[in-house]
């Protein structure tokens, strides 16, 4: 009898026993009922969570895949494990072959060394599952401490923000978020003190070389619509420099041709 009719018969048993046991009637137990209480609805996630989600489980799928490729591939191609003589018929066969043939690359004894060589192994993963565990806890926290503090900032956009991500560098995971965000924003808030300081530099010094040339204030008309005059580059705020930064350049760069 060839194997596929030891399953063909394996198959009828156990549908005929299944097919044959009797049902015994189960004695009827009064209904009780409780008072359930309703749980609070959680908030869904955004279309952007799911997508990340989505991604990120992918991503792990994608990785079983190529760690069960390999496992296969040495379950079928090696065999049999040369420091031990037996077959390799499992996950647990092929660890055991690869750390005993790292052993032998490394000029140890796969067989003397093993045991220590786990060991080793084993507390390293121990420390390394460690950290990420602070790690985690410090990330968790840390979360929690900016989006109390800064609520309407998104942290998402934020990463993203390559200005940003220049100025934190390697701190990300070892100073707190709150920190970091506060000293970009002062660092963004000097620089653009520094910029206006230059422009009303330039704007005082453009303003006294085209008066002594006209004897009048003749940049009170601009010469195209995309310029500013002398006095409104003098009277811009911090919020319209920065967002009209390349008017301002221009207008300078044409103030300046003038003296």
């Amino acid at each position: 009898m060839n194997e596929n009719d030891i399953t063909a018969e394996t198959n009828d048993v156990i549908e005929s026993q299944v097919d044959n046991t009797v049902v015994e009637p189960q004695p009827t137990e009064p209904v009780v009922t409780e008072t359930v209480k309703t749980e609070p609805v959680k908030p869904t996630q955004s279309a952007e969570d799911n997508s990340r989600y989505a991604r990120e489980r992918r991503e792990r799928e994608k990785q079983q895949a190529i760690e069960q490729a390999k496992i296969d591939a040495i379950i079928s191609t090696v065999r049999i494990n040369p420091y031990t003589n037996q077959p390799i018929k499992d996950a647990v066969d092929v660890a055991e072959y690869n750390t005993m043939r790292k052993i032998d690359l490394d000029g140890g004894d796969p067989k003397a060394d093993y045991a220590e060589y786990v060991a080793r192994e084993k507390r390293t993963e121990q420390e390394t599952l460690r950290k990420k565990a602070e790690m985690d806890a410090f990330l968790q926290q840390d979360a929690e401490s900016f989006v109390s503090k800064y609520p309407d900032v998104n942290t998402d956009s934020l990463f993203n923000d390559k200005h940003f991500s220049l100025f934190a560098g390697d701190k990300v995971g070892k100073v707190p978020l709150t920190e970091l965000y506060e000293g970009y924003k002062a660092f963004k808030e000097n620089i653009y003190a520094q910029a206006r300081k230059e422009v009303e530099a330039e704007i005082v010094k453009k303003t006294a070389i085209a008066n002594s040339a006209t004897g009048s204030a003749s940049g009170s008309t601009p010469p195209a619509q995309d310029l500013y005059t002398f006095e409104q580059l003098q009277n811009l705020s911090d919020s319209e420099i920065n967002a009209n930064w390349e008017k301002v350049q221009r207008s300078n760069n044409y103030w300046l041709s003038k003296k």
